[in-house]
């Protein structure tokens, strides 16, 4: 995605005097910001042959080997829609990561597995990925990250906020797209 640059931004910005300039260097910033980490992450599953989303899955199934998870909860545990968690089950099951069976407790649901595969490839993955995620703050100081980690979260409860209204206006009859997950992918 093509991301303008700020002083186009802030100049458009201008015939909207209600509009401050620094909201569109924080805008571009984080969203740079985010693009870029997205990007990383997504090139160093890539040379493993995963995507995030079925990485995040692989996680929460594979980290020890008695995991065993309903398809809707681990949608819900990644933030996707059950048809995409379906998705995401079907090329992990048939790359033999996980395995679907009926639940005992429960006939009418079924269980999501990990394989040996699935925590082989984990044992592989994460100190590389570890790695990653160490150098990504590794310009800033410890109480700088620990600032950043603050203001994030700050930023991200003004985001919800943000989908509300959104939501807000699409009961009114005013449409809104809402925000999206970045693990929508299979």
């Amino acid at each position: 995605m093509e991301i303008p640059r700020s002083t186009p931004l802030v100049e458009a910005a201008k015939s909207h005097p209600d509009f401050h300039a620094a909201a569109c260097d924080l805008f571009l910033t984080a969203l740079t910001t985010g693009n870029t980490v997205s990007a990383l992450e997504t090139r160093y599953l890539a040379e493993h042959n995963i995507t995030p989303g079925r990485f995040a899955v692989m996680l929460l199934l594979g980290v020890e080997e008695s995991i065993t998870r309903k398809p809707s909860q681990l949608a819900e545990m990644i933030g996707v829609t059950r048809a995409t968690m379906t998705g995401l089950l079907d090329t992990l099951e048939r790359d033999d990561f996980v395995r679907r069976a009926i639940d005992p407790n429960d006939r009418r649901s079924m269980r999501v597995e990990s394989t040996p595969a699935c925590r082989e490839l984990l044992k592989k993955v994460l100190p590389g990925y570890f790695r990653l995620l160490q150098a990504i703050p590794a310009t800033l100081t410890e109480p700088e990250q620990a600032e950043f980690i603050r203001l994030s979260r700050k930023l991200s409860d003004g985001l919800q906020l943000a989908e509300n209204k959104f939501v807000d206006r699409a009961i009114a009859g005013h449409s809104a797209p809402p925000l999206s997950n970045s693990y929508a992918e299979a």
